[in-house]
């Protein structure tokens, strides 16, 4: 047995630690072999399928907009999403969307999607996209709330 060798090392008996990802929800814990809920897991984003080309296209983010949907994003990642998902935001059918945005999904090939996530930035602001788990792929920025038109009450 050499100097530095333990009989019941870890390494001799094959045991070897699993790497750490940097990039893991910081503070999540959960016990040996159970799956995380996606409700106390913070958001990602992702820009994989957004729409550069459309009415909603995202190109059409500017002036006091563009500071103000990064600033927000940014609030919303500080939370999980069982703080996030309801009220404000919330998925939407995308049977009960307008026409316009169904034949765009159509047009992207996205027309096998059933629902979207909704975000409120302010007001009528609203960012919509795809939500797998805990990842928001990002499809459209729509600053008038034409997508998801809402009902108003006693109207």
């Amino acid at each position: 047995m050499g100097k530095n060798k333990h009989p019941h090392s870890a390494f001799d008996r094959g045991d070897r630690k699993a790497p750490r990802s940097a990039f893991g929800d910081p503070g999540e814990k959960r016990a040996r072999g159970e799956a995380p809920s996606v409700l106390r897991r913070t958001p990602l984003w992702a820009f994989r399928i957004v729409d550069i080309g459309g009415p909603w296209c995202w190109s059409a983010l500017a002036g006091s907009d563009l500071a103000q949907v990064p600033q927000r994003l940014k609030q919303l990642e500080s939370m999980t999403w069982g703080e996030i998902e309801g009220g404000e935001h919330h998925f939407v059918d995308v049977a009960g969307c307008s026409k316009p945005p169904r034949d765009r999904l159509q047009a992207l090939k996205h027309d096998d999607t059933s629902s979207l996530f909704s975000l409120r930035v302010t007001g009528r602001r609203r960012i919509y996209g795809v939500r797998g788990e805990h990842v928001l792929s990002f499809l459209w920025w729509d600053p008038e709330h034409e997508v998801y038109p809402s009902q108003k009450k006693h109207t």
